[in-house]
C-alpha cells in the first residue's frame, strides 16, 4: 500500500502544465509591453500589429488549453486521491476480517461483500430455477489487485526464486 500512495504522477504533470501556463502568461505581458511601446513610440505599422495581435490570439488560446487541462488534471486527481483512500479503507477491512475468522459471531457488513467483490473481480450469474448449475461464479481480478497482492503466482515457465 505504501509504495502504491507513495508518488502520485498527476502532481508532476499538474506542476509541469503550471509552469506552462506561466511561461504564457509571462509571453502575453511582454508582447502587450511590446506592443504599448511601440504604440507609444509611433512605431506601430500595421503588419506589426497585425502579427501581435495575432501572436496575443495565439497565446490566448494557449492559456485556455492550459486551463482545460488543469481542470482535467484536478478532476483526474482527485478520483485517483479517492481510489487510494478506496484502496486503503479496503485494505484495513480484509486485515480487521483476516483477524476475525476465527470469530464465529463475527459478520463482515454487505458493503464490504460488494467491495470485495468489486476489488476482486468476482461476479455470480444466478439462473432460473431448475437450471443445472443455479448459478456460475465468474473471476476477472482487475490489474489492480496484481498490485495489492502480497505474494504473486508464477507460471510454471518461472523460476522458482521468483516468488
Amino acid at each position: 500500500m505504501q509504495k502504491l500512495t507513495a508518488g502520485n504522477p498527476a502532481i508532476e504533470h499538474r506542476q509541469k502544465t503550471l509552469k506552462d501556463l506561466a511561461d504564457i502568461r509571462k509571453k502575453q505581458a511582454s508582447l502587450r509591453q511590446e506592443l504599448s511601446f511601440l504604440i507609444q513610440e509611433g512605431k506601430l505599422d500595421k503588419g506589426t500589429r497585425e502579427y501581435l495581435s495575432g501572436q496575443l490570439q495565439f497565446l490566448s488560446g494557449q492559456e485556455e488549453q492550459a486551463k482545460s487541462t488543469l481542470a482535467d488534471e484536478q478532476a483526474f486527481e482527485e478520483k485517483y486521491n479517492n481510489l487510494h483512500k478506496r484502496i486503503a479503507e479496503f485494505h484495513r477491512q480484509c486485515r480487521e476480517w483476516k483477524e476475525n475468522l476465527d470469530n464465529p459471531r463475527f459478520i463482515p457488513s454487505f458493503q464490504f461483500w460488494c467491495d470485495a467483490c468489486q476489488f476482486l473481480g468476482i461476479s455470480v450469474t444466478v439462473w432460473k430455477s431448475g437450471t443445472e448449475p443455479p448459478y456460475t461464479i465468474d473471476t476477472d481480478p482487475p490489474d489492480i489487485v496484481e498490485l495489492l497482492s502480497e505474494r504473486r503466482v508464477y507460471g510454471p515457465a518461472a523460476p522458482s526464486s521468483a516468488c
